[in-house]
């Protein structure tokens, strides 16, 4: 019987994933700074917190707030277009990772399909020029998924060693990575070929770099008293005039 031929057998999947990375990168960076008369209140918020260059804030670990001051000061302060771009670099680091780690486990189409299905979620799409903690964990839990992945099955030093940078990187930007961590090292006991890679050095040089590249947002958090769970608390008592949160610390 002769087998049946679909669309995506005639396509290259790879050459039409960077075309489509390469369209959700120009349109959703020219469309919120065409469109858009002023930055979202909660990119304006980070955006000005990340000017102080500190390693902590009131509500937030500090990667995101960084990386809004970060694309500012490139681009010689011009607030609008250097951020949304920096927005829809996310969005594409997020593909990409979602894409290698499709095609470490199956192949081009499902890979392809992965990242199709995933752009329809608002927040890769509309919803994605408001920079937060929140849409900056999108590319750091994809990267510390497919560094997971990948750490564990092939026991590479380098991804070892990248594994450990994407952590600390996800925990700068919001401690929620905590949830995706749990999960994972319950997988990664739960299975056999992975939880053989503890013999080895690999885990641990991945827990250790990780911790390393945290400790100074710990200092800081620890002389601070910890404002982000303060804010949390107070925010979760319903509180609105937390003077935790009405001036950035320093």
């Amino acid at each position: 019987m002769k087998e049946k031929i679909t669309f995506l057998d005639k396509i290259n999947c790879r050459h039409v994933f960077i075309i489509f990375c390469a369209c959700q990168l120009i349109f959703w960076t020219l469309s919120p700074t065409i469109s858009y008369m002023s930055l979202p209140h909660d990119v304006a918020e980070g955006l000005a917190w990340g000017h102080q260059w500190a390693w902590g804030y009131n509500k937030m670990p500090p990667f995101t707030a960084w990386i809004l001051a970060g694309a500012t000061n490139i681009f010689g302060g011009l607030i609008g277009f250097p951020i949304y771009l920096v927005a829809q670099l996310a969005v594409v680091v997020t593909y990409i990772f979602v894409w290698k780690l499709a095609m470490k486990i199956a192949d081009g189409k499902v890979a392809l399909l992965s990242v199709l299905l995933l752009a329809g979620v608002l927040y890769y799409n509309n919803n994605s020029a408001n920079i937060t903690p929140d849409t900056m964990s999108t590319p750091m839990w994809a990267m510390v998924i497919y560094f997971t992945y990948s750490s564990f099955k092939d026991n590479k030093l380098r991804d070892w060693c990248l594994l450990g940078v994407a952590l600390s990187l996800a925990a700068l930007t919001k401690y929620s990575v905590g949830i995706l961590i749990i999960v994972l090292v319950l997988w990664s006991l739960y299975s056999k070929d992975a939880r053989s890679r503890y013999l080895g050095k690999g885990p641990y040089l991945a827990f250790g770099l990780s911790v390393l590249l945290f400790i100074p947002h710990l200092y800081w958090s620890f002389t601070h008293q910890f404002p982000e769970f303060q804010y949390i608390f107070h925010s979760a008592l319903g509180g609105a005039d937390n003077p935790v949160v009405r001036e950035p610390l320093q």
